[in-house]
C-alpha cells in the first residue's frame, strides 16, 4: 500500500505545521462521502455547510464566513464531523 506524507498548516490554531500519514484508500473514501451542501459541525466554529472540496482543501461556510481546511485530515483528526 502506498503511504504518503501530507504536510498542512493547521488552520484551526497557531501550532504550526502538522504531519498526517494517510492511506490513499482512506482519502478516496472521504472524498466520495463529502460533497457540497453536506452539513458539518466544527469544534470551534459550530455548524456549517461544505461549499467546495478541491485539491486536498475543503471550504466550509460557518455563519456566512468561508473557512478552508486540509482535506480529509480535518475529518480524520476530529476537528469536523458530519451532522
Amino acid at each position: 500500500m502506498d503511504k504518503r506524507i501530507l504536510v498542512f498548516k493547521d488552520l484551526t490554531n497557531d501550532k504550526g505545521l502538522t504531519k498526517f500519514y494517510l492511506e490513499d484508500e482512506e482519502k478516496s473514501k472521504f472524498i466520495k462521502e463529502i460533497s457540497p451542501g453536506l452539513k458539518v459541525i466544527h469544534k470551534r466554529f459550530g455548524e456549517g455547510e461544505v461549499f467546495q472540496v478541491e485539491n486536498s482543501i475543503i471550504s466550509v461556510i460557518f455563519k456566512g464566513e468561508l473557512k478552508k481546511f486540509p482535506f480529509p485530515d480535518v475529518f480524520t483528526e476530529g476537528y469536523i464531523k458530519k451532522i
